[in-house]
């Protein structure tokens, strides 16, 4: 099969000039969270946000809720130190959060903002820093940096 190169390239303009008008014509808005922002996931079923603020290790550290419509804050949930990464289950609805400083993971319902608390706080070894979910299987994958291995959450 031949391919014609004029197509291609008129393709690839067309491409290139459609990314370029979206990105000139796009802004930011600047949300003002907890100390250090880290990590973010994004629920689309409540259009929530969470971030993670990494702190300063003397204290727990937060997650802070933003309202996707609002663009707003709406609740900062304590959780372990150095709370590096977060990730979504979209299947049952909960956040879980890596805590570096703590060798934890929590785990925070999101079934609205009155269930914004943690449930549940899991041991997962030195300086766990990832965090994936996998809602086929219902597992969450933590990397554990000061280890070299991956805890995987089943539940």
């Amino acid at each position: 099969m031949k391919f014609d190169v004029r197509k291609v390239t008129v393709f690839t303009i067309f491409i290139l000039l459609t990314l370029t008008l979206t990105l000139t014509q796009a802004f930011a808005t600047a949300i003002t969270v907890g100390s250090n922002p880290y990590d973010a996931a994004f629920d689309s079923h409540l259009g929530e946000v969470f971030v993670t603020n990494y702190g300063s290790g003397a204290s727990p550290g937060t997650i802070s809720v933003i309202s996707d419509k609002s663009n707003k804050v709406t609740h900062t949930i304590t959780v372990g130190n150095l709370p590096t990464s977060v990730a979504f289950d979209s299947h049952m609805n909960y956040v879980f959060v890596t805590n570096a400083g703590t060798g934890t993971v929590s785990v925070i319902p999101d079934s609205g903002p009155d269930t914004f608390m943690v449930i549940a706080t899991i041991p997962v070894g030195s300086g766990p820093e990832g965090v994936a979910f996998d809602s086929h299987m219902n597992e969450a994958f933590v990397t554990n940096f000061e280890f070299g291995i991956v805890s995987v959450i089943s539940g």
